[in-house]
């Protein structure tokens, strides 16, 4: 019902199946976050140019956010999934920019969690080296 009444004032909604579809939701909307706020610290710009320009380091960010939310959920992610996901909202508003006002809080809690749950994000420590 909600949903429904969300559509006629143009707003998009999805009624999701179950709890795992919340997840999944949940994490893929924290990787296109983290990953366009904390690539974005590196290499500035807009989401398209960092995908068309610096693929390789959205990449390895985006691998670093799964692994990251993989352990804060204990779940485990279709990893390219999550990352089509990401690149089709980069396809949804490509002059997005990257980095906001909040990138190096979102980076310091993000090498925070992972210092507590003690694993290596090695591309989120690079940048942070910056």
């Amino acid at each position: 019902m909600v949903a429904d009444e969300l559509v006629t004032i143009d707003l998009v909604a999805v009624v999701l199946d179950d709890d795992a579809a919340l997840i999944h939701e949940l994490v893929l909307k924290n990787v296109y976050i983290l990953t366009t706020n904390i690539a974005g610290l590196e290499v500035g710009g807009n989401v398209k140019q960092l995908w068309d320009e610096h693929r390789t380091i959205a990449q390895g960010v985006a691998s670093d956010v799964i692994r990251l939310q993989e352990v804060l959920t204990g779940k485990a992610f279709d990893h390219q999934s999550l990352i089509n996901g990401m690149v089709s909202a980069f396809n949804g508003d490509p002059e997005h920019m990257c980095m906001g006002r909040s990138a190096p809080v979102r980076m310091q809690r993000a090498l925070a969690l992972a210092a507590e749950n003690k694993i290596s994000l090695g591309m989120l420590e690079r940048i942070a080296q910056l």
